[in-house]
């Protein structure tokens, strides 16, 4: 407890080698407490066959260490997973969270590189229910249908160009677009985005301390 902030007794092995531009790594963490918690994780790349495989799996019960550290309303039952096997040239992600036996959230991640010299494209996709992972009082800003959607590229020398970045709730629209320079300042930067209730209500913002409600918010930047 006076190192992960949760009472819980847990094995954990593993293991990892890193050899003539090869490797991988296997963890495996399990709670031997009485209650279900389960953390596994196969991870290997190699550069001779550019072959990147992932596989990530946390179950937990009710109570579990996760969701009480994030502290999720409740503390339900969850599971998350992150699977992809393939190419780094042409290579996909699958990304999925649930709470009590339900879908929550779910997304994919995708990379494109035809060569060594072509610039690495990449798009990102998650969208899903999050009101039952926050308290009540953030819910409504939210709604059940939030969104964020990315594509965008990264060149050799490290420039960033996000070509689409769109993120949407039930209160919030944000989309643009932007080139971040190889040392992370910015080049260029076009967003615009707005804050306001579908109800034209006043919003709750989700933020801590004491609450803050807004009329509307318009963003240009």
């Amino acid at each position: 407890e006076p190192v992960i902030g949760v009472p819980a007794e847990l094995t954990l092995e593993g293991g990892g080698t890193l050899e003539n531009g090869a490797g991988e790594a296997a963890l495996k963490l399990e709670r031997i407490d009485g209650q279900r918690g389960s953390f596994t994780l196969s991870a290997g790349y190699a550069n001779e066959t550019g072959i990147l495989a992932l596989d990530l799996d946390l179950d937990e019960g009710e109570d579990g260490i996760v969701a009480t550290l994030t502290s999720l309303p409740g503390a339900p039952p969850l599971a998350f997973t992150l699977k992809g096997t393939g190419p780094i040239s042409d290579y996909t992600a699958d990304l999925a969270l649930a709470t009590d036996g339900a879908d929550r959230l779910a997304g994919r991640v995708t990379l494109d590189r035809p060569s060594a010299e072509a610039p690495m494209s990449f798009t990102a996709r998650l969208d899903g229910d999050l009101t039952p992972l926050l308290a009540a009082e953030y819910q409504d800003f939210f709604g059940d249908d939030a969104r964020l959607a990315v594509i965008g590229l990264r060149d050799p020398e490290g420039t960033l160009e996000l070509s689409s970045l769109v993120i949407a709730a039930d209160a919030l629209q944000l989309s643009g677009n932007a080139v971040i320079a190889p040392g992370g300042w910015p080049e260029r930067v076009n967003l615009t985005g707005r804050v306001v209730s579908p109800d034209g209500g006043p919003v709750r913002l989700p933020i801590g301390g004491d609450p803050t409600w807004v009329d509307r918010i318009g963003l240009t930047l």
